[in-house]
């Protein structure tokens, strides 16, 4: 078992950022509490079937996290994004998959991911306005 695997694994992190703090910027803490409560009951759900050990330090993880949370308690040492970082970081995200696809109009798959992902991101941006109105 790796302690990377289950704290801070390299395929979460994009950027300098990680995953985790780009979803807790996304929301309130209850919501960001709910999430880390759904990825407990998953690593335990599966932990004998799937991921052994690792799972359970990985269900141990988010229940820290969830604790943290309500307990008001931030993460202090990883750069928490405001939320409009987060919907701006996403956005980047999103450009370069639609970027990185085929150039191919005549597949109807690639058509509806192409259309999916513009339409995610000019929803981002929507989001962003409404939060940059807001401040």
């Amino acid at each position: 078992m790796s302690a990377e695997n289950v704290n801070h694994p390299s395929h979460y992190t994009q950027g300098g950022i990680e995953c985790i703090e780009a979803i807790r910027a996304s929301m309130q803490p209850e919501g960001f509490q709910d999430y880390c409560k759904g990825n407990v009951l998953k690593y335990i759900w599966r932990w004998r079937d799937k991921g052994g050990a690792e799972d359970l330090e990985k269900a141990k993880v988010y229940l820290q996290w969830a604790i943290d949370s309500a307990e008001g308690k931030s993460n202090d040492d990883k750069p928490v994004m405001t939320l409009s970082e987060a919907l701006l970081y996403t956005g980047q995200l999103l450009s370069n998959e639609y970027l990185s696809m085929p150039y191919d109009d005549e597949d109807k798959d690639t058509k509806k991911r192409k259309t999916a992902i513009v339409d995610a991101i000019a929803a981002l941006e929507d989001l962003r306005g409404m939060l940059n109105e807001n401040s």
